[in-house]
C-alpha cells in the first residue's frame, strides 16, 4: 500500500514538473496593454543580453529605460542617413529639453551614451544599435 501511494505521489509530480516545463506559452488571455508592455520588457532584455549583437530601431519616439535600456551603444545606419534627437522630455518642440541630434552617416557612430528618462526621436531611417564593446585596445 504504501508503495503504491509513493508511485502515484511520484506520477503526480512528474505530470506536474513535465506541465511546468512546457515551452508554448499562451498569450491569448493577456490584454493588448499588457501583451505590449510585456512585449516592451523582453525587447529591453534582449537588448541587455550580450549575446544580442544588434537591434534595428524603427523611426519613433522612444523612451530611454523603457523602449530601449539606458547604456552605451554603438550606432549605425540601417537603409540609409538617419537622425536620432536625444530630449530631457518627451517635447522635441521646445529646445530647451534638446540634449543634442546626431547624423548617423555611413561610418556610423563609435559610442553614444543614453540615459533613463532620455527621449529618443529616430528620424529618416532606421538606427541599428549595437552594445558598445569599447575600441578593442
Amino acid at each position: 500500500m504504501k508503495r503504491f501511494v509513493l508511485s502515484i505521489f511520484c506520477a503526480t509530480l512528474i505530470l506536474i514538473a513535465s506541465s511546468a516545463l512546457a515551452t508554448d506559452v499562451d498569450l491569448s488571455s493577456l490584454s493588448y496593454d499588457d501583451l505590449l508592455a510585456l512585449k516592451l520588457k523582453v525587447d529591453a532584455e534582449v537588448m541587455s543580453r550580450p549575446e544580442t549583437k544588434s537591434v534595428s530601431v524603427p523611426i519613433g519616439i522612444y523612451e530611454v529605460g523603457v523602449h530601449i535600456p539606458a547604456g552605451e551603444y554603438s550606432l549605425a545606419q540601417d537603409g540609409g542617413y538617419a537622425s536620432i534627437t536625444v530630449s530631457k522630455a518627451n517635447d522635441f518642440s521646445d529646445y530647451e529639453n534638446i540634449v543634442g541630434t546626431t547624423y548617423v552617416e555611413e561610418a556610423g557612430i563609435g559610442r553614444f551614451v543614453l540615459e533613463a528618462g532620455q527621449y529618443v526621436s529616430i528620424e529618416r531611417n532606421p538606427i541599428l544599435f549595437s552594445v558598445f564593446t569599447g575600441l578593442g585596445f
